[in-house]
């Protein structure tokens, strides 16, 4: 049986999902401030609604869906891994997976 090894770093992880959480910040303070302070912008509106953090159906909205999507799918991993070593903890994964 072959051994599936995935290896990344951790901090670089970290790193771009700090950075896709700070653009999307960022543009959504740039739509808000245009939206209130350039009113002849023609894309102000486009930009606002797109990025703006309290409403649905945007950008931000669809990152979070995807990240907890990847969440749920790497618990599922982890579970079928414990799974296969018998491990103690497999149903708390199998559970994380599931919620």
């Amino acid at each position: 049986m072959s051994q599936l090894k995935v290896q990344f770093s951790s901090w670089q992880l970290i790193r771009c999902l700090v950075l896709i959480v700070l653009s999307m910040v960022t543009l959504s303070l740039m739509g808000q401030f245009m939206a209130y302070h350039m009113p002849d912008f023609p894309l102000r509106d486009g930009l606002a609604m797109e990025f703006d953090t309290s409403a649905d159906g945007n950008v931000p909205t669809f990152y979070s869906n995807v990240a907890l999507f990847f969440c749920t799918y790497l618990f599922g991993i982890i579970a079928q891994v414990k799974k296969l070593g018998r491990d103690h903890f497999r149903f708390h994964w199998r559970l994380l997976s599931i919620l």
